[in-house]
């Protein structure tokens, strides 16, 4: 029995809009963080880390700026594990054999 596939949620970031303005100072990006915890069976990611600032403008008699830092995941497709082929080899060139040797019959007879 196959172990079911993850499926990840992409991170949907904040947008500037009605009475809200966002802005990113920093942004770190580590990629293969997964490595760093080699007893941690996970899928591979990119971790990310902002900072942004968060200015409230809705009143215009209190505007509010919040500084915020956030960290989420970036997952990458995990490669597919390989299967147990088997050889078709003999079968593939016994046929290209059979094509070939029909091939030089119908140039002999023409």
């Amino acid at each position: 029995m196959a172990a079911k596939k993850k499926e990840y949620v992409d991170v949907v970031l904040p947008t500037s809009g009605d009475g809200v303005d966002y802005e990113v100072i920093s942004r770190k990006v580590t990629e293969n963080a997964h490595n760093q915890w080699p007893d941690v069976k996970s899928d591979p990611y990119d971790e990310i880390v902002e900072q942004r600032k968060k200015t409230c403008y809705g009143n215009p008699e209190e505007v509010f700026e919040t500084f915020e830092t956030v960290r989420y995941r970036r997952y990458k497709p995990v490669p597919e594990l390989p299967t147990e082929v088997k050889l078709v080899k003999d079968d593939v060139k016994v046929e290209t054999k059979k094509v070939i040797k029909e091939e030089q019959k119908v140039e002999n007879v023409v």
